[in-house]
């Protein structure tokens, strides 16, 4: 025997897909310009990027998780592509050492990037067994609040407490830089991620100070390959090719580059190995743990 339709069932299964079928009939019935030709592309278009992080996240809620950080993943990815694909002649170029490459090439490694920040995802969820929600949420503002801290102090860089009132992302400063640009706190930040990233999650302390030389150096990691605001004890610890332990080369250098550290299953002694390429001195590498 045939079972009959149980359109309750159906109804109840399917109501958002009914909603928005409904939705898209009243807004035709009622808009002039909605169905047609040029209006269909302008959806597909606008649809087109959120599907596909859509799909993703689907397979995180088919498997009872979650990912928050897909926006700001997406968003990442944008940045790292328009930033390998700019001309050659281009002044305001953000990477001028790198050379002219094809943009499949570009696609590729900036695939590479992100699935390293997925990677990190999955081992935070699957190793350190902290829930998804969490893990994604993590990784979606630890980096992006830093950027953001980093970039509204730099106008007040230098100043006394109390002399100052930050309303909102501005430039100038003593440094002069335009509004939004991170300092070398963010920036070394950034090359420790990078770091460990690379080193499948642990601290190799010469593979971190190549690539705080790249920033030294290159502007690598910068916001606009331009850097400024050197620490001290940061330059000369890098030129020397070891971490500084002096007592006047305490300072919270390293402090501020090493919340990266956080994301991956790394012990005190790491984190200090981590603090000590640059910062050697106890006191500096205890405030890092």
């Amino acid at each position: 025997m045939e079972k009959s339709l149980n359109m309750k069932k159906i109804v109840s299964n399917n109501a958002i897909i009914i909603l928005i079928v409904l939705l898209a009939i009243l807004t035709g019935c009622t808009t002039q310009n909605f169905f047609t030709v040029t209006n269909f592309k302008n959806l597909v278009v606008n649809v087109s990027p959120r599907f596909i992080i859509a799909c993703g996240v689907s397979g995180c809620l088919i498997t009872k998780g979650t990912d928050l950080s897909a926006g700001r993943a997406v968003g990442l990815a944008a940045c790292l592509s328009a930033m390998m694909l700019q001309s050659l002649d281009y002044s305001a170029r953000m990477l001028p050492w790198m050379p002219d490459i094809p943009w499949p090439v570009a696609l590729i490694v900036v695939m590479a990037i992100m699935g390293c920040f997925g990677g990190v995802n999955g081992v935070v969820i699957s190793v350190l067994k902290v829930p998804p929600f969490i893990a994604t949420l993590g990784m979606q503002t630890i980096i992006y609040g830093e950027a953001i801290g980093d970039a509204l102090g730099v106008p007040y860089e230098f100043r006394e407490r109390g002399t100052f009132t930050c309303t909102g992302m501005v430039g100038g400063g003593a440094h002069r830089q335009t509004a939004g640009t991170y300092s070398d706190d963010t920036a070394l930040m950034l090359a420790t991620l990078d770091s460990l990233l690379s080193c499948d999650g642990t601290v190799n302390e010469d593979n971190m100070r190549v690539r705080f030389l790249a920033w030294l150096d290159d502007g690598k990691y910068s916001a606009d390959g331009t850097v400024f605001d050197v620490g001290g004890a940061t330059q000369r610890a890098l030129r020397a090719g070891h971490g500084m332990s002096g007592e006047r080369d305490n300072g919270n250098g390293s402090l501020m580059r090493i919340v990266p550290c956080a994301l991956f299953d790394l012990s005190d002694s790491d984190i200090r190995r981590a603090s000590a390429v640059t910062h050697a001195h106890p006191i500096s590498m205890d405030a890092c743990v």
